[in-house]
């Protein structure tokens, strides 16, 4: 641990804890953390140390600026060098105790390529296109989409924006079918390695002018150092023109994952995610149709990957009830007079060179419109390009 160091590790460890020693009856809620933070670095658990040095916020500059080097330290030993280099780019170079000073260079230094990335601005463009086709019997024939999207960050700030036009055949002796446009943009905010917040909306177009929509949201999400992460998705969908009436739908999405085993570029995660959606309109049915809005749909959704060097594979299985559902941070709305009932996905993606990733993916939907269970197969291939 302190093996690089020229001074006895005596020295260190009085230097870090005599302050707090004196007056042991009366530590702070964040003097608490330090302390138990050092034990597990001392005894090399590092992610009980990330934790617990995580949570110290005090007023004391100089406890702050401790617990920050020693924060990089085990986050550097967790294996997340882009967290530690933050937190490393963040430590004001003032007033450093010879320990402190000697510590924040080698880690400056082991993390100088994390450091220079995070001045620099990164960005992806993904085109995609997919094809979907329906049962026999169903009201739908087919549909083709055609879209792309694009990311920017720069240090802890996030920037996406994306469009897709949609061609959606229908049998129907009144009409061959309609288009539709969506738009949408998101901006997040890194506010710690552990906290990421957001927002984002969704603006949807069309010919058939009763499956217009305008959605914003949001959400937050918590990471550990133990590959486990909590997000709470919040979602709003407005619905001016529906023959239901103008039709409001709130939905609240929790989703829980964890890295079950990680080993250098393999790792296998496995996430569980239950979609809750609390439609409100004037009217509950409508006649033509003969859909019935009930009062609150439940998604329940199992998603498990695993990434192998330059390949990743995940499998998505989703069951319970979704109507005017809205997916992926508004990316997938389902605008339409249906109720699905559950489905499946499967994705292969490979990353053929640094700058470019290619997935393929096919799902299958099962749905009730117009009174008939129906089954939807979604084919679709993208290309990511990152600089």
């Amino acid at each position: 641990m302190f093996g690089s160091f020229k001074f006895p590790l005596a020295i260190v460890i009085a230097s870090l804890l005599l302050p707090l020693a004196g007056r042991a009856q009366e530590l702070s809620e964040a003097e608490g953390h330090y302390l138990i933070g050092y034990q597990s670095y001392l005894t090399r658990q590092f992610g009980m140390c990330a934790d617990q040095f995580y949570l110290v916020d005090t007023p004391d500059s100089q406890l702050n600026r401790r617990a920050k080097l020693l924060l990089a330290y085990c986050q550097k030993a967790l294996g997340l060098r882009a967290a530690a280099a933050s937190v490393i780019y963040s430590v004001r170079k003032e007033a450093f105790l010879s320990w402190e000073g000697k510590m924040y260079h080698d880690l400056s230094q082991s993390l100088k390529a994390e450091i220079a990335d995070l001045q620099q601005i990164h960005g992806s463009i993904v085109p995609y296109s997919a094809f979907g086709s329906f049962s026999p019997g169903s009201s739908k024939v087919a549909f083709s989409l055609v879209g792309a999207a694009g990311a920017l960050t720069y240090f802890d700030w996030g920037f996406t924006l994306g469009g897709e036009y949609l061609n959606m055949q229908l049998q129907s002796p009144q009409s061959s079918g309609y288009t539709q446009e969506q738009f949408s943009f998101g901006v997040f905010n890194n506010l710690s390695p552990q906290w990421t917040v957001r927002a984002n909306g969704t603006f949807i177009s069309t010919t058939l002018t009763a499956y217009a929509a305008n959605v914003f949201g949001g959400g937050i999400t918590w990471s550990g150092s133990s590959g486990a992460a909590l997000d709470v998705e919040f979602e709003r969908s407005n619905y001016p023109n529906i023959s239901l009436g103008a039709l409001t739908v709130n939905q609240v999405t929790p989703t829980l994952s964890q890295v079950l085993w990680s080993s250098g570029t393999v790792w296998l995660k496995a996430g569980i995610a239950a979609e809750l959606i609390f439609p409100s309109a004037p009217l509950t049915q409508d006649l033509a149709t003969q859909f019935v809005l009930k009062s609150s749909y439940q998604r329940y959704v199992l998603d498990t990957s695993f990434h192998w060097d330059d390949w990743l594979f995940q499998v998505q299985g989703w069951t319970g009830s979704e109507a005017f559902g809205v997916r992926n941070q508004g990316s997938l709305v389902y605008n339409a007079l249906e109720e699905h009932k559950f489905g499946w996905t499967g994705k292969v993606g490979y990353d053929a060179f640094t700058w470019l990733q290619c997935q393929l993916s096919y799902g299958m939907e099962d749905f009730v419109a117009n009174g008939l269970e129906s089954q939807l197969g979604v084919f679709v291939v993208s290309l990511i390009f990152k600089f």
